[in-house]
């Protein structure tokens, strides 16, 4: 994940989240400001944790049990990201 400043300039890893001037992502650094209590979140602590926590897996029922968990703590959005795309069959690329 790379925050941007207005220049276009990405913001080095360490970089505090308070010397962010954007409004990109906003919601992930006041989420982690929230969520790091002890020191200044930088930009490198919001890509780990959006590495680590913006992905479910299994089945069905699982994966709608953990979007319940994130409904009940106040998440609002979520965007839907195929991990593979399958390619068409034989079939469909004939018509």
């Amino acid at each position: 994940m790379a925050i941007l400043d207005r220049t276009g300039r990405v913001y080095p890893p360490k970089t505090p989240l308070s010397e962010v001037g954007t409004n990109t992502s906003k919601g992930f650094t006041e989420w982690l400001s929230k969520a790091i209590t002890d020191r200044e979140p930088l930009i490198e602590d919001l890509a780990w944790l959006q590495a680590r926590n913006s992905r479910i897996v299994g089945a069905a029922e699982q994966i709608a049990d953990e979007l319940e968990r994130w409904r009940d703590v106040g998440v609002d959005g979520i965007n839907v990201i195929n991990w593979v795309i399958p390619a068409p069959s034989r079939s469909s690329a004939r018509r």
